[in-house]
């Protein structure tokens, strides 16, 4: 009996070790083979292959379910290539397993940001600061994120949609109305991508012009946004025949931003350049910014005018201002000239959504040009979002 007892004893010696060493092998080959997974998917991604790292990543997740640097990649992926509703659900399950992780909460904060929700991403990004506040990606996102919740007018410009309208102005001394009809429509890229066109005709001083216009808004790096856009109008009398123009705008934290922007203008006989520089801030559903232009007519001295706006946001998408601006300014009046004098402009505008597609932008405005004439009027136009 005390024989086969001590077998027994000499068999567990044995074989125990035995278990945990094959423990220990089976671990080790599952980390190998998570790292050689994760090796693949990087290397399809350096070679711009997406779809071959995300089958990859799919599969891998779903055979080992714990590893989560491969499931965050796998989120990020899914992010990359605009698939939103996965991306979150991955990003879902990672928060579920380390719900204090600030990667895991910046990352869901950029999918939410970038599909539109940025407003669904503050909560997230004010915790993640807290857990890390000197993670600059996050304050970064945060920045632009409270940008575009407390101003839907910067994010209606990367969404989808057409919009139609007109305008009329009554000028004073007799002089004829200024008219205009107009055909907008904008296309979303990608997060923080789209292209725009627009086709206007207007009538000034009784004279007609058509011209078709187009730009671009697109991120460059993590912190600058640049837009540009460019109008053609030739044989206009009264429009540039041809203008440039650039912008780069930098946001930073808590709702400050600085822009600066570069238009050329070429006109029949001559042309203007100006510089401006703008310095704006976000709170609450509150804008605010202010604008210093300086204009520079072709053979003239320098303009310098000045204009402040404040703007209210509310309910989802909805948005009302007010604009002054004061100094001085050169404006093309046709076949050539231009007057150039004290100016004083009052407008008060904003949108409407009546229903999720359907939205009313408005302008009522007020100017006055020197001693040349005053005119008055608005602006109205349709929006279909999509």
């Amino acid at each position: 009996m005390k024989f086969r007892i001590q077998i027994r004893r000499q068999r567990i010696a044995i074989v125990l070790p035995a278990i945990l060493l094959a423990g220990l092998l089976a671990d080790g080959l599952v980390a190998y083979a998570m790292d050689d997974v994760l090796a693949a998917a990087h290397a399809e991604l350096d070679a711009g292959h997406r779809d071959a790292a995300l089958a990859i990543l799919e599969q891998h997740v779903a055979d080992q379910p714990g590893d989560q640097e491969a499931r965050y990649l796998y989120a990020r992926v899914l992010a990359w290539e605009q698939q939103w509703k996965a991306s979150l659900v991955q990003y879902d399950q990672l928060l579920t397993l380390g719900p204090d992780n600030a990667d895991y909460l910046l990352g869901k904060s950029q999918v939410l940001v970038w599909s539109g929700r940025a407003a669904d991403a503050l909560p997230l990004l004010e915790k993640a600061r807290q857990l890390a506040p000197d993670y600059e990606a996050i304050m970064r996102l945060e920045a632009q994120a409270l940008r575009v919740t407390e101003a839907p007018t910067q994010s209606s410009l990367y969404a989808n949609h057409i919009e139609g309208g007109f305008s009329v102005q009554k000028l004073s001394k007799d002089l004829p109305d200024w008219t205009s009809l107009f055909v907008q429509a904008g296309r979303r890229l990608g997060p923080g991508k789209s292209v725009f066109g627009q086709l206007r005709q207007i009538e000034r001083f009784d004279e007609k012009d058509g011209e078709i216009a187009g730009g671009i808004y697109w991120p460059a790096g993590d912190a600058w946004n640049v837009s540009a856009d460019a109008s053609l109008a030739p044989g206009a009398i009264v429009l540039p025949e041809w203008s440039l123009a650039t912008q780069i705008h930098r946001p930073f934290e808590r709702g400050f931003g600085v822009q600066v922007g570069l238009r050329h203008s070429e006109y029949a006989a001559n042309y203007v350049r100006m510089l401006t520089l703008t310095g704006d801030y976000y709170w609450k559903n509150y804008y605010a910014g202010w604008t210093v232009y300086l204009a520079k007519l072709e053979g003239a001295d320098p303009t310098f005018s000045n204009q402040w706006r404040i703007d209210r946001y509310y309910g989802s998408e909805n948005r009302m201002g007010f604009l002054l601006a004061i100094g001085e300014e050169v404006e093309s009046v046709g076949n050539g000239n231009f007057i150039s004098g004290d100016t004083f402009l009052a407008a008060f505008n904003g949108i409407h959504w009546v229903s999720p597609v359907w939205g009313i932008s408005w302008d009522l405005i007020f100017h006055e040009q020197g001693d040349f004439y005053r005119r008055g009027g608005f602006r109205v136009g349709l929006r279909r979002q999509f």
